[in-house]
């Protein structure tokens, strides 16, 4: 081989080489790209999981929200550990716009406390130009509070029983158990012990509610209805296609929306069965046929292994209409110490229904039409009558005065049921209540004509709103706040609740209108804007009806709820005890 033939060959392995270095390279570029793209997965994964345990930490600190005033940092943000201070260290506080100096020591001097949350260093609380710490509660009724963490008691001057009421609140508020009890203390030496009566230490209600919603091609007339499984699980029920099982003892409330009326004349309603026998009936009937909503809202005592179903008598027309959203079964167990009053009625007199209660029921007593509440409260009381009118309305009144109607009209004079669903404050000791009727002639008694009333319910539990004219079709209601705690929702923009606290709540609404244009008038019931549950109105002559909703609903901090009119006619009823929404946090 010459040199020529040599140079050659060495040039030819040279390119082969550098070919051989190119792929090479090339393929552990590949490698390196596929490599980096498994490690961006990883990281995005990591970064989901990250952000997703961020916004669920977010959702923990509501009622700190509510004590410090807006903040835009949440308690996973950077530099939320920035309230954590030591134990004997002094803090200032700016508290409704009055300055306070104490220590931690003294704020966290009770372990269950609130204080002992905020200062934790978990959560961030705001601080004014000065640096104070701010709380967003009343500054004056604060040194109450402060006072009974440096001493340990509570003194409330003479003249100003009124304090009683108000510091219950605050101490409430911040989770002070313990001065609640010197509160009390307080108040028997006052003589003014009516005053706590308004706040029992827990709800009245077990948080264990059920919601069931009826299942397609169940309830026709002379069959019970049957339920879909329950949108949130509770050991207390089981459910078997018609009937549900109650697994322990105990009284609870039973809530009814339902499609349903009759055309084939004065005889048609639901009933609630309990093994076997009537409990309860709403009467609905109209000879047009088209959808309207029965409604029920029960107390009922029940023993293990009693079956409860809802039996439709000759509600023939309209009872498949859109169960989804039109059907709800609402179970909600109440505390074995709340005094529940249950009251029937066999007869009228003096535009008044006549009552007789099932069982002696301390604080309450019935003398004819009279309800009499001896503590003052807050009660949540709970009508249902029956009857025809063409032209009226059923009124629940309160020392004389309405604070509720439900209008239910029928060109016929065909039997309807009116119920009333009504949060109470009564303000004055021995306070009364009545049913009356205007333009309302009662037909059915017995199961069909009942009262009962619960209470009292926890002083700072509850919100009420009225709206003062009806809502145009498509249009959402507009609110304006009547009585309650107002820490607990808010109105944006008129037509909205916005929810501040975070939690189980029992929403009750109560809408009057009518549609004369066939099944395309109904009321409903939103979360945060979007459709959730729905109540038909339907009459040929455009008379005034009402629906409801009772539901319970799970909300967090920024929720809004609003009830939107799908096609009512709109009347000039302004009465603020027509159109109302409830919400008690549970």
């Amino acid at each position: 081989m010459d040199m020529e033939q040599l140079d050659a060959a060495f040039a030819a392995i040279k390119k082969q080489m550098a070919e051989q270095k190119q792929r090479d390279q090339a393929e552990l570029e590949e490698v390196k790209k596929r490599d980096m793209a498994e490690l961006a997965d990883k990281r995005d994964k990591m970064m989901a999981l990250v952000e997703e345990e961020r916004a669920r930490l977010k959702t923990e600190w509501d009622w700190v929200s509510l004590a410090t005033g807006k903040s835009s940092r949440s308690p996973c943000d950077e530099g939320a550990g920035e309230t954590k201070l030591g134990i004997g260290e002094v803090v200032k506080l700016n508290v409704g716009g009055v300055r306070y100096d104490t220590t931690i020591k003294t704020l966290q001097k009770y372990g269950k406390s609130r204080f002992v949350t905020l200062f934790s260093g978990e959560h961030p609380l705001q601080r004014d130009s000065d640096d104070c710490f701010f709380l967003d509660t009343d500054g004056k009724r604060f040194a109450y509070v402060l006072n009974f963490l440096r001493r340990g008691f509570v003194s409330i001057p003479k003249g100003k029983e009124h304090l009683v009421r108000e510091l219950l609140y605050e101490a409430d508020f911040f989770g002070l158990e313990e001065m609640k009890v010197e509160i009390k203390k307080a108040a028997d030496y006052l003589g003014c012990t009516q005053f706590y009566n308004l706040f029992p230490s827990e709800s009245i209600f077990i948080p264990e509610g059920i919601t069931f919603t009826c299942a397609s091609g169940g309830g026709s007339s002379g069959s019970h209805w049957n339920w879909n499984s329950a949108r949130r699980p509770s050991s207390l029920f089981s459910i078997q296609g018609n009937e549900v099982s109650i697994n322990q003892t105990m009284r609870f409330l039973c809530f009814v929306r339902l499609p349903g009326v009759s055309s084939s004349g004065n005889n048609g309603h639901a009933d609630i069965y309990l093994s076997g026998s009537s409990i309860a009936q709403y009467w609905r009937n109209e000879p047009s046929g088209y959808v309207n909503q029965i409604f029920f809202n029960q107390v009922v005592e029940a023993t293990t292994g009693t079956k409860l179903s809802i039996y439709n008598n000759s509600l023939g027309d309209g009872y498949d209409h859109q169960l989804s959203s039109t059907s709800s079964l609402l179970l909600l167990p109440l505390r074995d110490t709340v005094p529940v009053l249950q009251c029937s009625s066999t007869t009228n007199s003096g535009n008044c229904w006549y009552w007789t209660q099932k069982a002696e029921c301390e604080p309450f007593t019935v003398a004819n039409q009279i309800i009499t509440i001896k503590p003052q409260g807050t009660y949540l009381v709970l009508v249902r009558v029956t009857g025809s009118s063409t032209g009226g309305y059923v009124q629940l009144n309160c020392a004389g005065s309405s604070i509720a109607q439900c209008y239910m009209n029928e060109r016929n004079s065909y039997s309807n049921s009116a119920i009333i669903s009504e949060v109470v404050p009564v303000q004055v000791p021995n306070t009364q209540l009545t049913v009356s009727f205007n333009s309302y002639n009662p037909t059915q008694y017995g199961v069909a004509t009942e009262l009962s009333v619960l209470g009292p319910l926890s002083g700072d539990s509850y919100i009420s709103f009225s709206c003062s004219a009806a809502a145009s079709p498509n249009q959402c209601y507009k609110w304006q706040f009547r009585h309650g705690c107002s820490a607990l929702a808010r109105v944006e923009s008129g037509s909205s609740v916005s929810i501040s606290r975070a939690g189980l709540y029992l929403a009750i609404v109560r809408i009057t209108g009518s549609c004369s244009s066939g099944n395309s008038g109904w009321a409903e019931l939103q979360v945060n804007g979007i459709p959730y549950a729905q109540a038909f109105i339907y009459n040929p002559n455009s008379y005034w009806n009402t629906v409801h909703f009772s539901e319970v609903l799970e909300v967090q901090p920024g929720w809004t709820l609003s009830v939107c009119n799908r096609g009512l006619g709109t009347y000039n009823i302004c009465t603020t005890e027509v159109h109302t929404l409830i919400l008690i946090h549970m």
